[in-house]
């Protein structure tokens, strides 16, 4: 298949770069596709090339610093949770191996780090298992202690977690310690205290 450079080309190329493409989408075959992409590719290469050269890239005045993107949870602190947590969802007591799960922050990596008392392992990622529900409920996540209000140390909001004997406040740290649901938390059956 050969391809003449030309208007029909640019307009091609255009149109794939603006992405209205896909209103104007050819009915081709992935047969027909996989002969277009190698004759294709160089062809889009070399337009972006003359479009960056067309348009050079303008210089921003008092351009905002950017946020600083939290690091990942160290191997070794990942491993301590994990073990902590003995491979099992923290909420609802699923074990973990072979499971999809998440090391949760109970309060914003940028506000409360990576530290024992701010991870928990979850089933699920942010939008699915316990993890997505504790995203998805978060007034009530915030009650049974999954996330922590601001304004208040990982430290001092405990957790309504699963144990083998039933849910239980407890507050996370190098181990779980039982404690008291704090004042603003919900009790056993719920309610907020």
């Amino acid at each position: 298949m050969r391809l003449s450079e030309g208007e029909e080309l640019d307009d091609a190329l255009e149109l794939f770069h603006n992405h209205s493409w896909v209103e104007h989408k050819p009915q081709i075959s992935t047969v027909q596709m996989a002969e277009l992409v190698p004759v294709l590719a160089p062809l889009f290469q070399r337009s972006r090339s003359r479009v960056r050269q067309e348009k050079p890239k303008q210089k921003v005045q008092n351009r905002p610093k950017a946020i600083r993107q939290p690091k990942e949870i160290p191997d070794t602190l990942r491993d301590d949770v994990l073990d902590r947590d003995e491979r099992t969802c923290q909420r609802c007591g699923l074990g973990l191996e072979g499971q999809r799960y998440s090391l949760h922050h109970r309060r914003r990596r940028q506000v409360g780090g990576h530290s024992m008392a701010n991870l928990v392992s979850l089933c699920g990622s942010g939008t699915t298992g316990c993890h997505g529900e504790v995203e998805s409920y978060r007034t009530i996540a915030i009650g049974e202690g999954w996330l922590v209000p601001e304004g208040v140390k990982p430290e001092q909001w405990p957790v309504r977690r699963w144990t083998p004997d039933g849910l239980r406040w407890m507050q996370p740290g190098d181990g779980w310690v039982p404690a008291s649901p704090h004042p603003d938390q919900a009790d056993d059956e719920g309610k907020v205290a």
